[in-house]
C-alpha cells in the first residue's frame, strides 16, 4: 500500500495536478486556497496530508505535510522557470516555488 494512498484516491490523476511537500510553517490555510507562485502561476491547493495519510481540511499549523496542487499549465511551466544549479546550496526549485497568497 502506497503511504499517501488516501491523498492519491482523493486527486485523481491529471495533468494539472501536482504533489509536494511542504516543511513546517505558522500559517493554517484552508482546501481551495489560491497563490501564485514567484514565477507567475496561480496555483490551488486541493488537498493536504500528512505522514499517517489523515486528510485535513486545512494545513494545520506546525505540522510538515504533503499538498496537491492544481496549475492550469501543470507542473512543467513552474520547472520551466527553474534556472539551472549552480552549486550544491543553491535553492533555484524553492525560490521559482514561493507562493503568495491569493485568497485563503
Amino acid at each position: 500500500m502506497h503511504k499517501f494512498q488516501r491523498l492519491l484516491a482523493a486527486v485523481p490523476p491529471a495533468p494539472d495536478i501536482f504533489f509536494v511537500f511542504v516543511a513546517a510553517q505558522s500559517l493554517e490555510l484552508p482546501v481551495e486556497t489560491r497563490f501564485r507562485a514567484q514565477a507567475g502561476e496561480e496555483l490551488e491547493l486541493v488537498a493536504i496530508t500528512q505522514q499517517f495519510d489523515k486528510p485535513f481540511d486545512r494545513i494545520p499549523p506546525g505540522w510538515k505535510v504533503m499538498l496537491a496542487l492544481r496549475s492550469p499549465k501543470g507542473p512543467n511551466s513552474l520547472l520551466a522557470a527553474v534556472p539551472a544549479v549552480e552549486d550544491w546550496h543553491d535553492r533555484p526549485l524553492a525560490e521559482a516555488l514561493r507562493l503568495t497568497i491569493i485568497s485563503a
